[in-house]
């Protein structure tokens, strides 16, 4: 929910897809591409998002799928990361 507000606070809120990440994903065809994929959605099915997400993200592009990413409040205090959160990042290898 917080992210939404924001993203409809920016003007962006039209430029988001949502939805069933497993059902979702698979129908992008090669006309989608992004520069940024975040996935707020069930860690064990990271395994079916993962390889979706790396197909449709442009080089370059970052995938993130950390849990808790998003809190209420006015700020983000970021730390580093700890054994139950994970940043993917998807370069062009």
């Amino acid at each position: 929910q917080v992210a939404r507000q924001n993203l409809e606070h920016a003007g962006l809120s039209h430029k988001v897809i949502t939805g069933a990440g497993a059902e979702v994903l698979p129908t992008l065809g090669p006309d989608h591409s992004f520069d940024l994929i975040f996935v707020d959605a069930d860690k064990k099915s990271n395994p079916i998002y993962y390889p979706e997400a790396k197909r449709l993200v442009k080089k370059g592009g970052i995938i993130v799928s950390v849990s808790d990413v998003t809190r209420a409040g006015p700020e983000l205090t970021l730390s580093p990361p700890d054994r139950g959160q994970r940043c993917m990042r998807c370069s062009d290898q």
